[in-house]
């Protein structure tokens, strides 16, 4: 859980790594509401939001990196084919 620390004039900073994740960049509006606890809930305008970055991807490619290994790639019958003279 990451924090931050309410200013004097009522700016609060999105921590890097949230901000990474969500995809938030500078200039992008939020919708700021309170939910039934009082707690307070920021939801991103989506026409704002920036896309996914290259290295989203690149992180999520790493992360899921041989997660399939145990599950080999079967290849199916690839037909008949003239059988060649052997190169030396």
């Amino acid at each position: 859980m990451a924090t931050s620390t309410l200013k004097p004039h009522g700016q609060v900073t999105i921590p890097t790594e949230i901000r990474h994740r969500l995809g938030l960049t500078a200039g992008i509006r939020l919708r700021i509401e309170v939910d039934a606890d009082d707690k307070i809930v920021l939801i991103p305008e989506e026409s704002t939001r920036a896309k996914p970055s290259v290295s989203r991807w690149s992180d999520f490619v790493a992360k899921t990196y041989g997660s399939m290994a145990d599950d080999p790639i079967a290849r199916g019958d690839q037909g008949s084919y003239e059988k060649r003279e052997e190169l030396a």
